[in-house]
């Protein structure tokens, strides 16, 4: 995991990165604290782009494909910063050679056999706990757990959003029928390897499992992982800076499967004239901003809601002479109106209080400012998991840089691998 910022106004963005990375090992994980995920997009022009989460795609580092498009694309620029996003996704799509043939005939297998691996081992740990009387789920019964496992996948599979074309449109029914009847004997190939030891699965469930599958492969289910993918700056006719963001789901027959993040997609103008905007772990972003963490704050709203629930069942069931069924459905008219009404509240206050005094500072921030914001909210996020006792995904030198429309892409921080002084050869090459 990582932690990555972008604050923006008027005058500039900043963007800051860790350098944390997570790799596994024979045996577990390891975690190494050198890995670059800040670069410019462009030499020529202001516009960079960060990337976290996975650092590979298809096995290709992310690092090496950005350094490709960047030579490709040359001193070539486009009006608006969407229209950099929307070519480096081209370049993703129908860059021959950077993704072999081989690889992505192989992808979708893999993130088939992630997905059903992945419910086995639930099914299996499921049945040991109810052997040892460790079980939550309150079902002894083999096939009915088995069902509600099955079931519980396939519903998250159904709600994940479907993948995007360039314009922000979902697959076509035409691409999501051919993409599943091209794959449907792969999947169903796969399902009887992984459960092949697992001969209580019924007609029915085998078909839930290869519908499960099907929607995976159209849908950012995510088995097998997936990369962010932040680009900001400014394209030749954007005054102020814009940040576009999209997350990548590996490559199915020849389309590149990525969501657009709408709601972290910003520009900056005369409504917004500053943004702080978190990516990957950013609980210590969010409680600087809100005044609370997200953990704590979900916990409240849980404890909230039970209450709520339980005085207006009591209420409910000792003064209503209706049926249960309508008694049920005026408790959860009480606990949706009540629970709406005090979140309205708090989010009200929440704005008045924290978010919208910071903004409204940032608004004026000084360009030199805005860096030096950023790598300190890194840098929080670093140390909150330096004393904590979970692992420290989120370290090592913090990257910084600046784009603004006049100075273009500037590095504040940045760590090198060797040292410069050695390597005049390097920085006398890279307009070449």
């Amino acid at each position: 995991m990582t932690a990555e910022i972008v604050i923006m106004n008027k005058r500039g963005v900043a963007i800051a990165a860790d350098s944390a990375v997570t790799a596994a090992v024979d045996g577990g994980v390891k975690i190494f604290p050198s890995a670059n995920k800040v670069f410019t997009l462009s030499k020529y022009h202001p516009v960079g782009v960060m990337i976290y989460n996975s650092a590979e795609m298809l096995g290709i580092p992310w690092e090496v494909a950005v350094k490709t498009y960047r030579e490709e694309l040359g001193d070539k620029s486009f009006s608006h910063l969407e229209d950099y996003t929307i070519d480096f996704l081209r370049f993703l799509e129908t860059h021959a050679g950077l993704f072999p043939e081989q690889v992505t005939k192989e992808f979708p297998k893999t993130e088939v056999r992630t997905l059903f691996v992945s419910i086995r081992e639930t099914i299996f740990r499921e049945i040991r706990n109810v052997l040892t009387h460790q079980s939550k789920l309150e079902i002894n019964d083999p096939e009915e757990l088995i069902d509600t496992i099955i079931e519980a996948n396939y519903s998250r599979a159904k709600d994940m959003a479907v993948f995007e074309d360039n314009n922000g449109e979902a697959w076509s029914k035409e691409t999501i029928k051919e993409i599943e009847k091209e794959y449907l004997g792969i999947i169903t190939e796969i399902r009887d390897e992984v459960f092949q030891d697992t001969e209580i699965l019924t007609s029915k469930q085998k078909r839930k499992l290869t519908d499960t599958a099907k929607l995976a492969l159209t849908k950012a289910v995510g088995a097998a992982g997936y990369t962010g993918v932040v680009i900001t700056g400014y394209g030749d006719s954007d005054y102020y800076p814009a940040l576009s963001s999209f997350e990548v789901y590996g490559n199915i027959g020849g389309r590149v499967r990525f969501i657009w993040n709408k709601n972290k997609s910003i520009h900056v103008n005369d409504d917004t004239n500053a943004a702080i905007v978190p990516f990957a772990q950013s609980e210590m972003v969010k409680m600087f901003m809100e005044g609370i963490d997200p953990s704590y704050q979900l916990t409240i709203n849980e404890a909230v809601s039970s209450s709520i629930r339980t005085t207006a069942d009591v209420l409910v069931q000792n003064f209503s002479n209706e049926a249960k069924e309508e008694k049920d459905r005026l408790v959860d008219n009480i606990v949706g109106k009540v629970t709406k009404e005090i979140s309205d509240t708090l989010s009200k206050e929440k704005w008045k209080h924290f978010i919208q005094p910071i903004l409204s500072v940032l608004g004026s921030l000084p360009k030199t400012e805005l860096a030096s914001m950023a790598e300190s909210l890194v840098n929080l996020t670093s140390m909150k998991r330096h004393i904590s006792s979970v692992s420290e995904t989120v370290g090592g030198p913090i990257d910084v840089a600046l784009i603004s429309k006049g100075d273009g892409f500037v590095w504040i921080k940045r760590k090198h691998y060797f040292d410069k002084d050695l390597n005049y050869h390097f920085f006398a090459n890279y307009f070449r």
